[in-house]
């Protein structure tokens, strides 16, 4: 009893800290990501990223949490129309079973017509025509960055299989809960057809050499360079934490049984704890806050 609470009250704490901004932990990441843009603010020379292409960065690097947030919003929608046709008139009994079925499948098709041709096509013809050159490698990487396919691709076959699932469940609901749930497919779908014009402008500059050129002093400046300064600098402001004030000092002569925090590199002192997982684990963020 006592190991399940224990496992309940710790997956509880995860959570909490998972959906907590890092700001207000005073995380060791949102330090490093203030010094990253001190950094990049104080090099003009440097390009800087387009709020678009950091959400379409953030997307590829978390597809999960943006497919989550795509089908909250989904839900959301949804749920607000059949909320509001309760309190309020909506036309949503205005459209006969036939008409939904046929509008539902025209969705479906123009959907599944892009998740089936659009995507597989356009990423094999740009992969064979990158296979010979010596930095093939790198510049598919620069590609599938750029033109963003990976969280357009995953949201436009996460909304067919939504639609999929919608249309075998289809007969047990009403004509109001259809209607609803149109026209929050319909708002995916134009989202995703915004997303996929994206992909397919960016693939055809893509095929300019020029353009290329271009991408790739991008994929360095905007995305392996900062990355190198995030990694370095995560180590020496984690040394450099109790300068900083951001973890309290210690006095060693202090005999109270506070707990003390002591930080060192990795190299130097003696383990006096050793623990044993069945996978590797690696550090990934110090939540300072929570250590005073």
């Amino acid at each position: 009893m006592t190991r399940t609470a224990d496992w309940i009250l710790s997956a509880l704490l995860r959570m909490v800290v998972a959906v907590t901004p890092r700001r207000l932990l005073g995380s060791l990441s949102w330090h490093v990501g203030q010094f990253v843009c001190r950094w990049q603010d104080a090099a003009p020379d440097l390009r800087k990223n387009t709020w678009f292409e950091r959400f379409l960065l953030s997307a590829a690097a978390h597809p999960w949490r943006f497919l989550a947030a795509a089908a909250v919003l989904w839900a959301c929608i949804a749920a607000s129309l059949l909320a509001l046709a309760k309190t309020c008139y909506l036309p949503l009994k205005a459209w006969g079973q036939s008409d939904l079925l046929t509008y539902f499948g025209t969705a479906w098709s123009v959907q599944a017509t892009v998740v089936a041709l659009v995507y597989p096509l356009v990423v094999s013809f740009v992969t064979l025509l990158l296979q010979r050159r010596a930095t093939a490698k790198v510049a598919l990487t620069a590609y599938l960055l750029e033109t963003g396919v990976k969280p357009s691709g995953a949201s436009s076959f996460a909304l067919l299989l939504l639609m999929t699932l919608q249309y075998i469940v289809l007969s047990w609901m009403s004509i109001q809960q259809v209607q609803a749930l149109m026209v929050a497919n319909v708002a995916w779908l134009a989202v995703n057809l915004f997303l996929t014009g994206w992909f397919l402008a960016r693939t055809a500059q893509y095929l300019q050499d020029e353009r290329r050129v271009q991408t790739l002093l991008w994929l360095t400046q905007c995305i392996t360079l900062p990355r190198e300064v995030r990694s370095h600098a995560m180590g020496l402001l984690l040394q450099n934490a109790q300068k900083q004030g951001w973890v309290p000092a210690t006095d060693l002569s202090d005999e109270s049984s506070r707990p003390k925090v002591l930080l060192f590199p990795m190299g130097e002192g003696h383990p006096v704890m050793h623990l044993h997982f069945s996978t590797p684990k690696e550090l990934r963020d110090v939540h300072f806050k929570l250590l005073r």
